[in-house]
């Protein structure tokens, strides 16, 4: 009877132990998410300032010099296609004393005193000559000005496009160069984005990528758009400090609306499509020790091992990793409380 006591004794408290045990153990094990790591093709993206700018514009220009003998409108008025925006009477370049011809930058141009009307435009020009010092500058025979300017003929300049006046080079009176540009229309109509592209960064930009807009001025709007152009030189921006290289890259901006003023700070962004696939790691399946090395926590057969890796680039949803893991390495996502020890257990499986 003892024997049979002392043994059924013996069986609950191994039931007992066993239940303690299993939930013991049951206790250790964590419960994890995991992800399967594969290769993928990654777009980078690179993020440059810039200012917005009216897109298309032309310049004014005679092939023949000539004074202006009528300005109509103002720097930064509306014009309009066709509109005459100031007169003009032809100089005989061939005629014209070498010392008196207008310099090319334009820095020489003379006003001429005492204009009132073409018939004594020519009389006040030679006044001008006669008043030089230098033998030189005398008169040399024959008519300064052209056949139509002596006969009293006015030649009125018209804007080609419509748009806005953003430069106004000359005034009345004044001798303007052959081929010196007098003006410049912008067409209002389409505006680009002048951005400046430091040269450490500018060998990953090439046309036609796409970009997208934004700018503290036009807040939660973006737009979109593409690189137009690169320029073909480098320029530096504190050539004091011998610092700040960059290189200029107009891109174009899709549907734009009034919103997108000339004259605005841009935040571009473009996109730089890999041409190789790429291990991306999700931030929050990576830890760090206290000596900067990152690892992962790779799962196989249900056991875990802590694995070191080193990462290269960033992206938005993680790091590329470049040694350390292979393409269908299965890994734990917020890995806390893990270690080599841990008995795991995958969700949902």
């Amino acid at each position: 009877m003892k024997k049979y006591i002392v043994l059924m004794v013996f069986t609950i408290l191994m039931a007992f132990s066993i239940g303690l045990t299993g939930s013991y153990i049951k206790s250790l094990v964590v419960e994890v998410d995991v992800i399967k790591i594969k290769a993928m093709y990654v777009d980078d993206s690179i993020v440059c300032l810039g200012k917005v700018e009216l897109e298309k514009t032309e310049n004014i220009f005679l092939e023949q010099s000539c004074v202006v003998r009528k300005v109509y409108v103002r720097e930064g008025d509306n014009v309009e296609e066709g509109q005459v925006i100031f007169d003009v009477v032809k100089l005989n370049d061939k005629k014209l004393p070498s010392a008196l011809k207008p310099s090319v930058n334009g820095s020489d141009s003379q006003k001429l005193p005492g204009i009132s009307d073409t018939e004594d435009m020519e009389s006040a020009y030679r006044r001008l000559l006669e008043a030089q010092k230098s033998e030189e500058l005398k008169p040399e025979s024959g008519n300064f000005f052209s056949s139509d300017a002596s006969n009293g003929v006015i030649e009125k300049i018209k804007s080609p496009i419509s748009g806005i006046l953003s430069s106004l080079y000359v005034k009345e009176g004044q001798v303007i160069p052959q081929e010196n540009s007098m003006a410049c229309v912008a067409d209002s109509s389409n505006v680009q984005v002048r951005l400046r592209v430091s040269e450490n960064q500018i060998s990953q930009v090439k046309n036609k990528q796409p970009v997208t807009i934004t700018g503290v001025g036009f807040k939660n709007i973006s737009y979109t758009g593409s690189i137009e152009s690169i320029a073909s030189q480098a320029q530096r921006n504190s050539e004091a400090l011998g610092l700040d290289v960059s290189v200029d890259v107009i891109a174009s901006v899709k549907d734009s609306d009034e919103n997108l003023k000339p004259g605005f700070t841009a935040k571009c962004e473009i996109l730089i499509p890999e041409d190789t696939e790429s291990l991306v790691v999700p931030y929050n399946c990576v830890g760090a020790e206290d000596d900067g090395r990152e690892f992962v926590y790779v799962c196989k057969n249900k056991k875990v091992q802590k694995t070191y890796i080193e990462t290269k680039k960033e992206f938005p949803n993680g790091f590329e990793v470049s040694q350390g893991i292979c393409e269908g390495d299965t890994i734990i996502v917020e890995p806390n409380f893990i270690d080599n020890k841990s008995i795991i257990k995958i969700k949902n499986t």
